[in-house]
């Protein structure tokens, strides 16, 4: 339907359930942008979203990816930006106004699965050296319009992949990718979708 060289949206049309939109991102790293420049960017994102759902009649998104931003950075929670919110409560008011101007939201369940609850408190874990340091990041994740929460669980839908078919993807001492295979985590997700009457 559409692609950017960062982002490329498809409306996924099963037999028997209602449409979705999925939107796939990989944005720009931390290594090339300051985070002033995410911020920044951020807006042209979500307004990419939007037309796609303007141009297919509905809002059932879901946008996957490798944001290369926390889920509590300005460019994911700011409502000029991505306006993801942790509650689902939240989330399902749909939208909020700010000066006037309405926002939609988005949920982000990856805020459950960030921290130390978790063998492996994120998806990606850099050691910066920096005053302020992390350590374990989330820039990998989903987003959930609210028309499609009513049957989505955040405890048991969504999670990262520790291993496929046998191989681990983290270091058993301390959970941290496995980076002869990949220095991100995989995102598992299990969306189930109420079938349509024709």
């Amino acid at each position: 339907m559409q692609d950017t060289f960062d982002i490329a949206i498809r409306n996924i049309e099963p037999p028997l359930h209602a449409s979705i939109l999925l939107i796939a991102a990989h944005l720009s790293s931390k290594l090339y942008l300051k985070t002033e420049d995410q911020i920044i960017s951020t807006p042209r994102f979500a307004r990419i979203i939007e037309e796609a759902e303007k141009s297919v009649g509905h809002s059932r998104s879901i946008v996957v990816g490798d944001f290369n931003m926390n889920p509590f950075e300005a460019g994911m929670v700011g409502a000029e930006g991505l306006h993801a919110v942790m509650d689902r409560r939240i989330a399902l008011r749909s939208t909020r106004s700010v000066l006037g101007q309405k926002y939609r939201f988005f949920y982000n369940p990856m805020w459950n699965l960030l921290g130390d609850r978790n063998h492996s408190p994120g998806s990606y874990y850099y050691d910066s050296g920096t005053y302020v340091n992390h350590y374990w990041n989330i820039f990998d994740q989903v987003l959930l319009r609210p028309d499609l929460l009513e049957t989505f669980n955040p405890d048991t839908d969504i999670r990262l992949l520790k291993s496929v078919d046998g191989t681990q993807l983290t270091r058993e001492h301390d959970g941290r990718p496995n980076v002869r295979i990949s220095d991100h985590l995989p995102i598992v997700l299990n969306l189930e979708s109420k079938e349509v009457l024709k």
